[in-house]
């Protein structure tokens, strides 16, 4: 703080309420808080980007696999960007970790034989079964 003081001029007084946990980011709301400086004038705000933008500028590593993960999912950039946004928030809100959107799902190997001898064990129409290889 004594950086702000000697080359903005800000009070410490003033600074001090905006460096507890109380000024992080609210994870429940998902907004920002800032302290913006206006004409010499100090106001407190809190910033509340849409979905869409936070799913934009997501930016730790574990954020952008799930932006990836989900992409990966829509032919239409457009459209994985707005399911990624709604998971995103849900995760934030939720406080869960990113690894939870769009898990990759180990693939299970099962030959076409074991799927037509046993056709209760799988939902799949008999042209689905023998179109798998």
């Amino acid at each position: 703080m004594p950086s702000y003081e000697r080359l903005f001029g800000y009070d410490p007084k003033l600074l001090l309420p905006n460096t507890d946990e109380s000024f992080r980011i609210d994870s429940s709301r998902v907004c920002s808080h800032w302290l913006v400086d206006a004409d010499a004038r100090l106001t407190a705000c809190s910033h509340h980007p849409s979905p869409e933008l936070l799913a934009a500028v997501a930016n730790n590593q574990k954020e952008q696999r799930a932006r990836q993960r989900v992409l990966a999912q829509y032919p239409n950039k457009f459209e994985g960007y707005s399911a990624f946004a709604k998971a995103y928030v849900e995760a934030v809100r939720a406080g869960r970790s990113m690894d939870t959107i769009s898990p990759v799902v180990e693939a299970v190997s099962v030959s076409v034989p074991q799927l037509l001898s046993n056709p209760a064990s799988s939902e799949l129409t008999q042209s689905e079964k023998v179109s798998i290889t």
